[in-house]
């Protein structure tokens, strides 16, 4: 009796941006599937265990943006021009603690409550 192992499947879950924010092999995959999108199969660890073994790099890079995006029915590295904008974007959102703070000052600003320094 031959016995044929199963291939195991790689999964992406990608943003309304195509970017790749987790990726999962057939020993992780979640139970629901839904917004995922199979992108390889295989045999081995490489699609197994996807998060530490499928992709060449990180997911994200030094500053916690994503590295890959999915496009044409690959994962693919996304450009330094792309990483970049990312990195601006991130840097010109203020923090939820920034953007409570500018509330209680204009707030307070507006009610002659503020305190001085």
């Amino acid at each position: 009796m031959d016995f044929e192992m199963p291939k195991s499947r790689v999964y992406a879950l990608v943003d309304e941006n195509n970017r790749v924010t987790r990726i999962e092999g057939e020993y992780t995959l979640p139970n629901d599937l839904s917004g995922w999108v199979q992108i390889d199969e295989g045999y081995g660890d490489k699609y197994n265990l996807a998060q530490t073994h499928y992709l060449d790099k990180p997911l994200t890079t030094e500053d916690g943006i994503y590295r890959y995006k999915y496009e044409d029915g690959e994962i693919v590295e996304r450009t330094e021009e792309e990483l970049e904008a990312d990195i601006q974007e991130v840097q010109a959102t203020p923090s939820p603690y920034e953007a409570l703070e500018a509330q209680i000052i204009y707030t307070a600003l507006h009610t002659g409550t503020l305190l001085e320094e």
